[in-house]
């Protein structure tokens, strides 16, 4: 497979990041790219003086080949690792900004009773809590999207009219002729949700398929609306000026003492007007503190391979001859990444206790 060169000295300076001054890597070489419920995933071949590693990214981290054999296997447990920590990440991405933690709050609590409703006056009990928690949309959209106080929307928050207000925000957050589409799709949605949650309300005959259909709609509305509020704050993405490709990356020169813009669609190069520096890069280097806890000394990945690659000797009778076998690697790292809304650390902290084994695993996210 094709190993960029950006990409391959990005790779080197990871493993020199996460090794000590005798450190030397000797050979590096990108294997295969996989996309994954939407991200992509490529696993490099790093051959060091400390011996050869899996480097999987994104984010990216290290695995060593003497306790993990098997690519395949490698690849898994990153993606699994992976997954479970960005799982989260759109309700975590709202959550940070106070003025929408009410509501996430609502959200939740309208989830939990969705759960427990077993009767018809629970189904019905979920579409108040859902009107309740649309009307709450419209409030925080005024802090979030100020809008001037005039008699019309003052008159139409005291009557609690969310087709109207929506549809004052919706012109205001995505005004123009450009996001005309997105106007009528935030409009349209808004007051269908808002009619069927009313009907729900009221409704004699309503199940549980009723209760999900509203709440996956109100849902939707409050995404697409904060999503939309996201677009304008962002502005207009820079595109290459020669393929107008979003994927634009900013490199290190061979030298590291500068920094260019590549586009990794057509590969042309540009100068990077402002001198940047590691605090104006993303992923750039930085201080970090030292996880808490004891190292864990990890021998359970020896045994595994890929089931289309089995191998003589490694038969269940065998299986605990190759751990003991194994040879024993700490595992004390950083996990980095850098995404639109910046860098995201994961520190992983381990500590076995005792003859068989208790662990204990210690994530501290750092965003």
């Amino acid at each position: 497979m094709e190993t960029p060169e950006h990409e391959r000295r990005e790779i080197e300076e990871y493993l020199r990041s996460q090794s000590g001054p005798d450190f030397e890597v000797e050979h590096v070489e990108k294997l295969t790219s996989e996309y994954v419920l939407g991200h992509e995933y490529s696993v490099w071949d790093a051959h060091t003086n400390e011996g050869r590693w899996w480097v999987i990214t994104n984010p990216t981290n290290l695995y060593s080949q003497d306790l993990i054999k098997s690519m395949d296997i490698a690849l898994s447990f990153h993606v699994g690792s992976m997954t479970r920590m960005m799982g989260g990440d759109s309700r975590d991405l709202m959550n940070r900004d106070r003025r929408v933690r009410e509501l996430m709050r609502r959200l939740d609590v309208a989830s939990e009773s969705l759960d427990r409703a077993k009767e018809v006056e629970d189904f019905q009990a979920v579409g108040m809590r859902l009107r309740e928690l649309l009307l709450t949309l419209t409030f925080k959209l005024s802090e979030l999207e100020p809008q001037p106080s005039d008699d019309r929307t003052d008159a139409l928050k005291k009557a609690g009219d969310f087709k109207g207000l929506a549809n004052i925000y919706a012109d205001s957050i995505a005004g123009g002729k450009s996001s005309q589409y997105l106007r009528s799709l935030l409009k349209a949605t808004s007051a269908k949700t808002w009619e069927y949650v009313s009907w729900l309300t009221h409704a004699r005959n309503a199940n549980e398929q009723d209760a999900h259909i509203a709440f996956s709609a109100t849902q939707e509305v409050i995404e697409t609306f904060l999503g939309a509020l996201v677009r304008v704050q962002r502005g207009k993405l820079e595109r290459c000026p020669v393929c107008t490709s979003y994927r634009l990356k900013l490199v290190r020169t061979e030298d590291g003492e500068s920094w260019l813009k590549l586009c990794e669609a057509c590969g042309s190069v540009s100068a990077v007007d402002v001198p940047l520096t590691d605090d104006h890069v993303p992923g750039g280097h930085e201080e970090r503190e030292a996880p808490e806890g004891d190292c864990i000394e990890v021998e359970d990945f020896g045994i595994y391979l890929t089931p289309s690659r089995p191998r003589a000797g490694h038969g269940p009778s065998s299986r605990m001859q190759e751990t003991k076998r194994t040879p024993k690697a700490k595992m004390n790292q950083t996990m980095q990444s850098t995404s639109q809304f910046g860098p995201t650390r994961l520190s992983i902290s381990c500590l076995r206790m005792g003859g068989h084994s208790r662990r204990e695993l210690r994530l501290r996210v750092d965003i």
